[in-house]
C-alpha cells in the first residue's frame, strides 16, 4: 500500500512554474486568456465537425463567451482541486487539451479528456501529451487509477488509449447525446502497478 493513501495536490502556481514537457510539446495549466485560442478552433465550421461528432460539449459552445466562461472554471477547479486541465502547446501555438477530470483524492482516481485540433492529428502528439499527463498522474498525484470513456466508433481514440496501456472495461450505453444521436461510451482504465510494469518493460 502507498505510503500516501490520497491523491496528493498540487498547486496551480506550481505547475506554470514548472510545466509538463515533451520532445515537442509544453503542456501547462490552461488560463482563462486561452479562451481567445479555444474559441479560435471551435468558431472553424470544420472543427466543429471533427470535435463535436464525438465530444458532447462542442455543441454547448457557441461564442467566445462560452470559452471564457470554461476556461476561468478550469482555473477554479485547479484552485478547488476538482480537476487538473492543460493547455497542449507546441512552440506556443496552441493545439488542444488534456485534462484529468472528477478527482477522487480518497480514492486516488481521475478521469481523463483529452483532443486536439484537426490539424494536429495524426501525428503523435495526442500520444506523447496523454502519455505525459498520464506520468504525472501515477507519479507525482499518486494516482492508483486512470478511467477515460471514448465515443464508440472513435477509432483514433481508442486505439491511443490502448497503444499507451489502457484495458477496455466495458461499455456505457447511450452515454451522451451528440450532435442529434445518443452516442454509447467505450470505458477504458490504468492501474498505477500496470503503468509501472509497462514503463519498465
Amino acid at each position: 500500500m502507498s505510503a500516501h493513501p490520497y491523491l496528493l495536490p498540487v498547486s496551480l502556481e506550481e505547475m506554470v512554474r514548472t510545466p509538463l514537457c515533451t520532445p515537442r510539446l509544453v503542456l501547462r495549466p490552461l488560463r482563462i486568456s486561452d479562451s481567445h485560442a479555444l474559441w479560435g478552433v471551435l468558431c472553424e465550421p470544420h472543427e466543429r465537425r471533427h470535435l463535436g461528432q464525438w465530444l458532447s460539449w462542442v455543441q454547448w459552445t457557441q461564442q467566445h463567451a462560452d470559452s471564457e466562461t470554461f476556461a476561468e472554471g478550469s482555473v477554479q477547479e485547479w484552485e478547488e482541486r476538482k480537476a487538473y486541465r492543460f493547455a497542449v502547446t507546441q512552440q506556443g501555438e496552441f493545439l488542444g487539451m488534456v485534462g484529468l477530470e472528477h478527482l477522487l483524492f480518497a480514492h486516488r482516481q481521475a478521469e481523463l479528456g483529452y483532443w486536439l485540433r484537426h490539424d494536429a492529428c495524426g501525428k503523435g502528439l495526442g500520444a506523447e501529451a496523454v502519455a505525459a499527463v498520464l506520468a504525472w498522474a501515477f507519479s507525482d498525484l499518486n494516482a492508483h487509477r486512470v478511467r477515460a470513456a471514448v465515443a464508440v466508433g472513435n477509432g483514433p481514440s481508442e486505439r491511443l488509449l490502448l497503444a499507451l496501456g489502457f484495458q477496455r472495461e466495458g461499455t456505457a450505453r447511450h452515454a451522451e447525446w451528440c450532435e442529434g444521436r445518443w452516442v454509447d461510451h467505450g470505458l477504458f482504465g490504468m492501474l498505477n502497478h500496470e503503468f509501472v510494469a509497462r514503463r519498465g518493460a
